[in-house]
């Protein structure tokens, strides 16, 4: 028994510090800030956070929302300042993973990050909010890349999981902006627009995993094709496929 109550003291001890990490301000306050932190406007995040952080210097939560803020509104240095931040104040490393690969995502190391995004966002363990800030990276990564095939796909599931996400509307909305400003590519988007669901699904599926197994990419993209000839996209994805996969084998 006494060995049970030492036991008990220990995990009241241990609660109480998780406690301390996650809830060291009101309920209220933390769906405000987390809120605006992942959806809202990310510069009015930072400075509603960094009010909070004069009230409580010590949350590890107000520190990563912070860094939230501003990998969003593009302060690379400041978000990666804050995680340290909030790892050396306790908060879950898986979290703190999420943050970095988003980061790698908006860079030149996009590359190696959208793998890892890409499978974190199909599981079914991934946390509603961590999800809207995957596909707002993905989104962004994309235009920034000329890349609006794989943007509007992205926008395609994105609307799936959520019809009335403003988030998302507000994004669909840039990458138009951005579409206007690239006469190039607006015949491109016009086509994929066109598409069904299936079609857009299908081909999504394949441009994702064109930057991380190519060899299987290109046989989605030969598939995909088989049903959907003239699917221009399709088609320049294979090509960069084959081409990846030539380069590859070439010693």
């Amino acid at each position: 028994m006494r060995y049970c109550g030492q036991s008990l003291v220990v995990a009241l001890t241990v609660a109480c510090a998780v406690l301390f990490v996650r809830s060291d301000w009101s309920s209220s306050e933390r769906d405000r800030v987390r809120g605006l932190a992942v959806t809202g406007v990310p510069q009015q995040a930072a400075s509603a956070v960094r009010m909070l952080q004069t009230r409580h210097p010590r949350s590890a939560e107000l520190a990563y929302l912070l860094a939230v803020a501003y990998r969003r509104q593009g302060e690379v240095e400041s978000a990666r300042e804050e995680l340290r931040r909030a790892e050396q104040l306790g908060w879950p490393a898986d979290e703190l993973r999420w943050q970095h690969a988003m980061i790698e995502l908006g860079s030149q190391e996009m590359l190696g990050a959208e793998p890892r995004l890409v499978q974190m966002i199909m599981s079914d363990t991934c946390p509603d909010d961590v999800a809207i800030q995957v596909f707002e990276c993905f989104v962004r990564a994309y235009v920034a890349n000329g890349r609006y095939a794989e943007a509007a796909c992205c926008l395609d599931f994105w609307f799936d999981w959520q019809p009335q996400g403003s988030l998302a509307r507000r994004m669909e909305t840039e990458m138009l902006e951005a579409i206007e400003e690239d006469p190039a590519r607006q015949e491109e988007y016009r086509a994929i627009l066109a598409m069904d669901a299936t079609q857009r699904n299908s081909l999504w599926h394949a441009l994702l995993l064109a930057h991380s197994d190519p060899r299987e990419a290109a046989e989605r993209f030969e598939r995909h094709l088989q049903t959907w000839p003239d699917d221009r996209a399709a088609r320049d994805g294979l090509a960069r496929c084959l081409k990846v996969a030539q380069m590859s084998a070439t010693p």
